[in-house]
């Protein structure tokens, strides 16, 4: 029963509007005070004053209205309830003071209590509004005691009256400034609750701007590193040193790191697997690889254990890592990443990276850096493809090379005029004519002028590389020097004549095997006319003799036994006893 009687009295709750629970607690609490005051004021004025028809009909119909105004509460309607209550007390004192004595009745000064219950349920413009409405009914009161409309108080004004009622009033007012305080003090507490949360949310979002923003520069710094990587791959022309040495300084300086090092596997005469470094982002690491700084595979440092295994190793704090090797020349080293380079699940080199500070790697560091360790490895792999294909091709021009100057130099010991001398009046064979410059252009494979002649210009006929020839320019006498666009000039005119003169050769040389095949072809075909050996060998040497020019030819057959014979042992005299054939013409 208790618990029914503490739940009438409280205040209903409304879940998630603390403006509504706090207007809902007042108008509760100043409801149960004015019924709990008619109560006591009734009792008193029908005990002491004898007045039972006109204060107890006052009281019944405050009560009922009080009634009211608290089902309304109850049901939600808070500021209807509210309003409800301001305007119900607004009519009693009003009333109370028309019965009362008029204008001096101490029910008027009552109504102060009004204004700041209106104010603090309905907000300051109901506080003003109720102040206006006080003011009419003081006004329309005075002029009645003045005119004397209403003149007789039906309820008389004792002495004990004016003392209960300004009793009242004092406990009234003091309780609804101790609430309207309680409510300030609830207020102030629930903004500085408020403003606590806000400032940690605040701190909060700062905190996750700031994580986030880290992230995006790493995000930013790794596509920074991964686009230079990659456009150095690109670019590098199989410049592998340039490669390695531009990464380790991209991925330090992107990512601000104290050491990144590169390890390059590779084998000795004995057969032991070392890790040897070949580029680095920092000076100490300059004078680790000036030194020829090498760690052996699987058995010095984490560079080792991980080249051997081919799995990244963590150390997030080098001071308790056993495999960390420890080197004078980067004392400040505080955590180390080592990764391995892999092409194709076999590992070629290593990447490490050391910071100055503790856990200062976490797992997307780790996931971005191997990513990019990946990218580094296909890098290398392709400097190493693209040098050996270098090679190759720097091989077979050397080889088409030197069979070209070969072909050059047959075709020239053919005896042909190969070199001609040219001017205004007439053009006629070199002979042995070599100017100073034509052989500096000869030896160099670079034009070059006569020092002591202006005007000379030799420019060297290439040929796939090779030079084949020198022509030499001359300018009339008085004229001056070579200009730039003067040199491109007779420079592309050569290359032309180069390209012109090896397409000659070319032709020439087909035409030689066209007509050493036909040779061949019909000197086969006489040979073949007769299944006869004597006639067969008679054929052949006259064919040959004839298709060759030759002055005579001899053939000669043997017996497989008289060829294991020293020459010097065979009588020519005896010959006609060893041969089974032959034939001469």
């Amino acid at each position: 029963m208790m618990r029914n009687i503490r739940k009438f009295f409280a205040p209903p709750v409304f879940e998630g509007d603390e403006e509504k629970n706090r207007i809902a607690s007042l108008t509760n609490t100043i409801l149960l005070t004015v019924m709990f005051a008619v109560i006591l004021t009734s009792i008193f004025v029908i005990a002491i004053l004898r007045n039972y028809l006109v204060m107890g009909g006052i009281a019944v119909s405050m009560l009922f209205a009080v009634v009211i105004a608290l089902f309304l509460l109850r049901r939600g309607n808070v500021r209807i309830a509210a309003l409800f209550t301001v305007t119900l007390l607004w009519f009693i004192l009003v009333a109370v003071g028309l019965l009362s004595g008029g204008v001096v009745s101490v029910s008027y000064a009552t109504m102060i209590i009004l204004i700041i219950i209106a104010a603090l349920l309905l907000g300051r413009r109901a506080g003003i509004i109720v102040a206006i409405w006080n003011f009419v009914a003081v006004t329309l009161t005075w002029i009645n005691d003045e005119v004397g409309i209403w003149s007789l108080p039906i309820i008389p004004t004792l002495p004990v009256s004016y003392w209960m009622i300004h009793t009242s009033n004092y406990a009234i007012v003091s309780f609804l400034l101790y609430l309207a305080m309680g409510n300030l003090t609830s207020a102030l507490q629930r903004a500085r609750r408020l403003a606590m949360e806000a400032e940690a949310q605040r701190s909060q979002l700062e905190h996750t701007v700031q994580e986030r923003t880290q992230d995006l520069e790493r995000d930013a710094s790794y596509l920074r590193a991964t686009t230079i990587v990659a456009h150095e791959s690109v670019g590098m022309s199989g410049d592998l040193h340039h490669l390695l040495d531009r990464v380790t300084r991209v991925i330090g300086e992107e990512f601000g790191f104290y050491h990144v090092g590169i390890y390059l596997l590779t084998v000795d005469d004995r057969g032991n697997a070392w890790a040897v470094m070949r580029a680095t982002s920092s000076d100490a690491g300059q004078r680790l690889m000036a030194r020829g700084h090498r760690l052996r595979v699987g058995s010095e440092g984490m560079v080792g254990d991980v080249a051997q295994r081919g799995v990244y190793r963590l150390a997030e704090d080098v001071r308790q890592d056993i495999t960390y090797r420890w080197s004078v020349e980067l004392p400040d080293t505080r955590a180390e990443l080592v990764l391995p380079l892999q092409v194709r699940s076999e590992t070629i080199g290593v990447l490490d990276i050391q910071s100055t500070e503790i856990q200062a790697f976490n797992a997307l560091d780790i996931q971005t850096l191997q990513a990019l360790a990946d990218q580094v490895a296909v890098a290398i792999s392709n400097a190493r493809l693209f040098g050996q294909a270098q090679q190759a091709v720097e091989a077979e021009k050397r080889a088409a090379g030197t069979l070209t100057a070969e072909s050059w130099r047959r075709m020239l010991q053919t005896g042909q005029v190969l070199g001609f001398y040219s001017n205004e009046e007439v053009t006629a064979p070199a002979g042995n004519l070599w100017r100073p410059e034509m052989k500096t252009a000869l030896r160099t494979g670079n034009p070059a002028q006569d020092e002591q002649t202006v005007g000379r210009l030799a420019v060297p006929v290439k040929v796939r590389g090779e030079v084949i020839g020198v022509i030499d320019f001359s300018k009339p006498a008085g004229g001056s020097d070579w200009m730039p666009e003067e040199t491109a000039l007779v420079e592309s005119l050569t290359e032309q004549l180069g390209v012109a003169l090896e397409s000659a050769r070319l032709y020439q040389d087909t035409q030689r095997r066209a007509v050493q095949e036909r040779l061949v072809g019909e000197v086969t075909g006489h040979i073949r006319e007769t299944l006869d050996m004597e006639t067969m060998l008679n054929t052949a040497a006259e064919k040959m003799c004839q298709a060759l020019g030759l002055e005579d030819l001899i053939i000669r057959l043997v017996r497989p036994e008289s060829a294991r014979i020293s020459v010097d042992g065979i009588s020519p005299d005896r010959g006609e006893h060893d041969d089974i054939g032959g034939g001469i013409w």
